[in-house]
């Protein structure tokens, strides 16, 4: 899951270091609680500034801060010998709630005033777009709900391992009854949180796409829940064999990261190869300036290659992008064309319907042609 959302390279590393400031900042706490003899204000402080900065990184760290208050509290329950109230356990999760409640109101607070200065709606269209209850319905959210758990919960041919979050939740689960420690009330309630919290965006959204919104709190969580079994269970020979099972996923986990990777860069390596075959179909035609011109493209690309393993967004071309979008996949192919040194320009909305009606009315069995000022890209014309 880590490799659908460090692919984005312009946001990889910032947002590894932002899920690094969110665990310090819980770590602080945690420290500050327990050790009272440290500057309680000034460690709130920096618990609170390494928040702000995190948070404007990637919105699924606000989830990332809630789900590591969790853990913390459910190990501190496992380690408790006497029963604790509510009282107990709502101070238990206050200093985090306050370090929350303070970071998020600082940092919605700087997102407004960023927008103020800019000129930018302060609104989110994309973001009221995604609530998947808002703009479904009740009846067909429940159902994208029902069929995305069914799908990615309850199979083992998935690739993200979604399944080995449900059954450590579940194992967890009967251990804790099992073993019938102290507090199993508040244990049960807070390892419950910790996988509904995980699952945010699933539930947000009403779709468990995209993949990196998912992240990093859904592969902490199953480690976490794997850890949290092996330290309830007994050293026999059952939990040697549990333990190399759990040795054999992460080395499953491994191959299917490896393999994606891999499945990148033959993909890049092919995009590239396509573009330079059209750049020279141009130039056998006689056209050399195409920095003068638009770029288009039209019909669907279909990757042949067996060896590319396709993930949420790692396995897919620039080519493959976007074909529902009214200009197909021209902006993604403009953006790779220009990487590569070809500084063509993405076609207009205007120029695309003129060209489709061109299409339409006369056809073109190339896979790249001119059509007035805009070179165009026949996806549908590669595998006629």
């Amino acid at each position: 899951m880590i490799i659908e959302q460090t692919i984005f390279t312009m946001q990889s590393a910032e947002v590894i270091i932002a899920v690094n400031m969110i665990i310090a900042s819980a770590i602080i706490i945690k420290q500050v609680t327990y050790v009272h003899s440290l500057k309680t204000w000034f460690f709130f402080s920096l618990a609170i500034i390494l928040n702000v900065l995190a948070f404007g990184t990637y919105s699924s760290l606000f989830v990332l801060f809630i789900v590591l208050t969790l853990m913390i509290i459910e190990l501190d329950l496992f380690h408790l010998s006497d029963q604790i109230t509510l009282k107990c356990y709502f101070f238990k999760i206050l200093p985090y709630m306050l370090v929350f409640i303070m970071s998020y109101f600082i940092h919605s607070f700087l997102v407004w005033i960023s927008k103020s200065l800019v000129g930018v709606s302060r609104n989110s269209q994309y973001f009221n777009s995604q609530i998947g209850i808002k703009n479904l319905g009740i009846s067909a959210y429940i159902k994208h709900i029902y069929d995305g758990f069914i799908n990615n919960f309850l199979t083992l041919h998935n690739k993200y391992f979604f399944w080995l979050l449900l059954l450590t939740f579940l194992i967890s689960l009967v251990l804790v009854v099992i073993r019938k420690r102290p507090n199993l009330g508040w244990q049960l309630l807070t390892i419950f949180l910790i996988f509904i919290f995980s699952l945010t965006s699933f539930l947000i959204l009403g779709k468990i796409t995209p993949i990196r919104v998912l992240f990093p709190s859904v592969p902490i969580v199953a480690a976490f829940f794997t850890m949290f079994i092996m330290l309830n269970i007994r050293r026999n020979v059952f939990s040697n064999i549990l333990f190399a099972a759990f040795v054999l996923v992460i080395f499953g986990q491994a191959k299917v990261t490896s393999d994606l990777c891999y499945s990148s860069e033959l993909v890049f390596q092919d995009d590239v190869l396509l573009t330079h075959q059209l750049v020279g179909d141009l130039h056998a035609e006689g056209v050399k300036n195409i920095n003068n011109y638009q770029l288009a493209v039209i019909g669907d690309y279909h990757e042949t290659n067996p060896q590319i393993l396709k993930g949420d967004v790692v396995g897919y071309s620039f080519y493959e992008w976007d074909h529902e979008m009214l200009r197909n996949s021209s902006r993604r192919v403009s953006g790779l064309w220009q990487s590569l040194g070809y500084s063509v320009q993405t076609v207009s909305k205007s120029d695309y319907l003129r060209l489709l009606e061109h299409v339409k009315l006369q056809g073109d069995n190339r896979r790249i042609f001119i059509y007035d000022d805009i070179i165009v890209i026949d996806l549908n014309s590669m595998y006629r």
